[in-house]
Parts: C-alpha cells; structure tokens; sequence
C-alpha cells in the first residue's frame, strides 16, 4: 500500500468517529508501521490524535512524501493541553516536521488537499450530490 486516503464529510455535531476509540493502539499507526512503501496519507473526518501523528511521521520519515490532515480532524489529549509551557499545535508542527525531515503545518481547509485535483472535485461534488438523495 502506498497511497492511504480516509475520508469522512459527515457533519455529525458530536464530532468526528475516533478510530483509536477504545483501543490501545491506533489503526493509523498500525498502517504506517506495516505500509513500508506508505508514501501518501490524507485524512479528513476523523479524529487524529497528535501524538499519533508524530508517530506516524516518525515512522515513515521522509518516504512520506505527502502528509496531508485537515486542522479540524487534529485533537490533543489532556495531558498536551495541561502543559502550559508548550504551546501544542506548535509542538506538534515542530515534532511532524522534525520526522518527515520537512516543514509541515496541518491543511486549513479540506478543499486544499492534494488529492482534490480538479477532476477528482468533479468527481467529488457528483458523488456529493448523488449520496444526498439517499
């Protein structure tokens, strides 16, 4: 597996699914330590845990060429939050970009993602429009 795309536009008010729920170890973690040829990971609509991503890009380093996640599907647990001295999404930033060997910063805005070249949006709107009627 080289390319991983997860995606979910579901607006659901009690946020988005958490695929680390309940578990000791997260599926994307999981993804990024068996995908050794992992090159590409998008995710929008699911809630990532940064310190998940810091290990996601610790994992793969600089093989990840594109690694790609809305601001949005970013949380932070607790204990990152309590630490008044560190700023988190600084730190997290700071710790991503310091595995992939790269500057990183999280996507502002799902419509920015690479993926989301203009024949694939096409695509998207269709699909968009066609799975509201169900």
């Amino acid at each position: 597996l080289t390319h991983f795309i997860l995606m979910n536009d579901v607006i659901d008010m009690s946020g988005f699914p958490d695929l680390s729920d309940n578990r000791t170890e997260d599926p994307l973690v999981l993804l990024a330590w068996r995908c050794t040829r992992l090159s590409l990971l998008a995710i929008h609509g699911y809630t990532v845990w940064a310190h998940n991503l810091i290990a996601i890009a610790r994992l793969r380093g600089s093989d990840l060429k594109v690694l790609e996640v809305t601001e949005e599907s970013i949380d932070f647990d607790n204990g990152e939050l309590a630490d008044q001295d560190v700023d988190p999404v600084h730190n997290l930033i700071e710790q991503v970009s310091l595995g992939l060997g790269r500057p990183w910063h999280a996507v502002m805005d799902i419509e920015l993602l690479s993926v989301f070249t203009e024949p694939t949006r096409h695509f998207y709107r269709e699909m968009q429009s066609f799975s509201e009627g169900i």
